[in-house]
């Protein structure tokens, strides 16, 4: 007992433990941070504190978010979640599903995001410091802003909006984010230098800078003012960099890429668009990956609920079934009462199926606007044009690159026109070249790819994935 008292004694207070992490957080110090908690998580499983442990696993979860680490991030989330039963302290409960929402949120998983900030939600109201609870409450909401943002709920938006200035009528982001709103919308361009003048003289954060000096060079662009932009731009893309920030950081590349051509210095703005490029194709790649884990981790999250509720269903009968165990009426109305229930089954059943079938035919509808999308950027010589057809059609793009390592950007994009079933004469159109060129352009393609001569290289091309 003395052992066990003294161990307890020697260990970081929570408080303290999260005051640390928060200052390496804030410098960018994210190896840092998780080599901190990952020295003070050896003090708490020895000391044996369920609280310390959970505490620092939903820490190291939150700095691998901010590197864009999903998969890692929502294994210890997970660990938490191993432990979680454990205590009633309600902030941790809270920040663990906060920590769910957000990385789900970040790969577009938002009706399941709002569904885990839901339940943080539910924890929040349990919270007894009154100053921590409005933190807890604004995160969460602000989080929420940009999931209803993303699915296009604009009421929603506006009534988050509300309640985030209500709590926090001083935070910078929210001028900025109501800025960029404006921005987006291409309404009240002047109101959007208005809440964003507001905003600046709040910041103190780095990232919060960053986020308003990208919105800041958005605006210069929409007034045409392209080299007062492109500043700001510069100044953001190394913060975003340093924190990691690697969509953020192909936004702000792109920007700067569109800035350079527009004033004319277009090797500037190569080389931005190869930066851009690069950076998308290596988010690509690490997001197919974290979200394969992220569905993994969902319908584990449904098999649990699913076993909960059967196990509370037949602790239920159990007791029914003992009590009325000699009464034939109840035995009766039990057995009615499974039967209605595995009704209900096969039509949630069915519902879900008649819901797939209707997402799937969503889809199938946004890829073909997709497709009209990628040929108009291909009749307007887009730059942006292959990036776009990377993100439409990932896996074969990938295939090609992988298979075939010797195509050049020019092999790559003629691919594409002829995925997207150009005809010669619209390839024609599209390219400014000669119907010729396009036949010996074909011939030369074929032989890039190892195709006999006989080989039709628009089925080949079209069966490729």
């Amino acid at each position: 007992m003395l052992f066990f008292a003294k161990s307890q004694s020697q260990i970081m207070p929570l408080k303290k433990l999260d005051s640390i992490y928060l200052v390496y957080k804030l410098k960018g110090d994210l190896e840092k941070a998780i080599n901190f908690n990952l020295k003070e998580l050896k003090n708490y499983e020895k000391a044996k504190n369920t609280d310390g442990i959970i505490t620092v696993y939903i820490n190291i979860a939150g700095l691998l978010t901010t590197s864009n680490n999903y998969k890692k991030s929502i294994e210890y989330l997970n660990k938490a979640k191993a432990f979680i039963k454990n205590t009633k302290n309600p902030d941790l409960h809270s920040r663990m599903y906060n920590g769910y929402g957000f990385n789900y949120s970040m790969l577009g998983f938002f009706k399941q995001s709002n569904e885990n900030f839901n339940i943080a939600l539910q924890y929040t109201s349990k919270i007894k410091d009154a100053a921590l609870k409005a933190d807890v409450l604004y995160n969460i909401y602000d989080y929420k802003w940009y999931n209803f943002e993303a699915m296009g709920k604009l009421d929603s938006v506006y009534a988050i909006q509300k309640r985030c200035l209500a709590l926090m009528p001083h935070k910078p982001l929210i001028y900025v984010k109501i800025a960029e709103r404006f921005i987006r919308k291409k309404k009240n361009i002047d109101s959007t230098k208005y809440y964003l003048d507001k905003a600046a003289p709040l910041l103190k954060i780095p990232m919060q800078k960053a986020f308003t000096f990208k919105i800041y060079g958005e605006y210069y662009s929409v007034q045409n003012d392209n080299k007062k932009a492109l500043d700001f731009y510069i100044e953001a893309l190394p913060i975003f960099e340093k924190f990691n920030k690697k969509n953020m950081a192909k936004e702000t590349l792109k920007l700067i890429s569109h800035s350079y051509r527009t004033l004319g210095n277009y090797e500037k703005a190569d080389e931005y668009l190869k930066r851009y490029l690069d950076l998308n194709e290596s988010i690509n790649d690490n997001k197919e990956k974290d979200i394969s884990i992220t569905i993994d981790s969902l319908i584990k999250e449904r098999e649990e609920i699913a076993e909960k509720r059967k196990k509370q269903i037949y602790i239920i009968s159990s007791v029914i079934t003992l009590l009325f165990l000699i009464l034939i009426f109840f035995l009766r109305k039990k057995y009615l009462k499974n039967q209605k229930q595995k009704e209900q089954e096969i039509q949630e059943k069915s519902d879900v199926l008649e819901r797939k079938l209707k997402e799937a035919d969503t889809l199938k509808k946004k890829l073909n606007t997709s497709i009209e999308g990628l040929i108009e950027m291909a009749r307007n010589h887009d730059p942006f044009f292959l990036s776009r057809f990377h993100e439409v059609f990932p896996d074969f793009y990938e295939t090609l690159k992988t298979k075939f390592p010797d195509l050049n950007l020019k092999d790559l994009r003629f691919c594409a026109l002829i995925k997207l079933n150009l005809t010669n004469q619209e390839i024609v159109d599209s390219e400014n070249l000669s119907a010729r060129t396009v036949e010996t352009k074909k011939y030369r393609l074929k032989k890039k790819l190892g195709l006999s001569v006989d080989v039709d290289l628009n089925q080949w091309i079209q069966n490729l994935v």
